[in-house]
């Protein structure tokens, strides 16, 4: 079983990382396989198991400023290897959670007094577990919603 984080001590999130992949690499043949034989319509193939495990790996915090709560990590060498290592192992997730760091690192450039809160709403709430293109998703669905009551 893959190791989870804990915020209370330094963590190697490389080698968290690296379990990880290796736990993705023994399923992705299989599903990539599945999902050309059954033309993706059941949705048997997508990586659900494997996304819950990034999620509660605590990885997805991992470009989050520890004073709001996150790992802190600035160097893009070792983000991008750790990006990297997850697409050897399966495109569909290295996608995923680089384009989901991509988007996280992003925040950083939002308005200075909105930082804290879209990083407390992304990663500290009741949606801690949310890959940033659902929780973006989400927050404009709620606003367009309201935009358009």
């Amino acid at each position: 079983m893959v190791q989870l984080l804990e915020t209370t001590k330094p963590l190697n999130f490389l080698a968290i990382g690296h379990q990880l992949a290796q736990e993705f690499a023994k399923t992705a043949v299989d599903r990539d396989q599945l999902r050309c034989a059954e033309g993706d319509r059941n949705g048997g193939s997508r990586p659900i198991h494997e996304i819950e495990q990034l999620r509660q790996s605590g990885l997805l915090n991992l470009v989050i400023p520890t004073i709001y709560g996150g790992l802190g990590e600035t160097s893009w060498v070792k983000i991008f290897g750790l990006i990297r290592e997850f697409a050897k192992a399966d495109g569909s997730i290295g996608q995923l959670f680089g384009n989901h760091i991509s988007i996280v690192s992003s925040l950083s450039t939002s308005n200075p007094t909105q930082v804290e809160q879209l990083y407390n709403d992304l990663c500290l709430s009741a949606q801690r577990s949310l890959f940033a293109m659902n929780f973006i998703g989400n927050r404009f669905h709620e606003t367009a919603s309201k935009t358009i009551a």
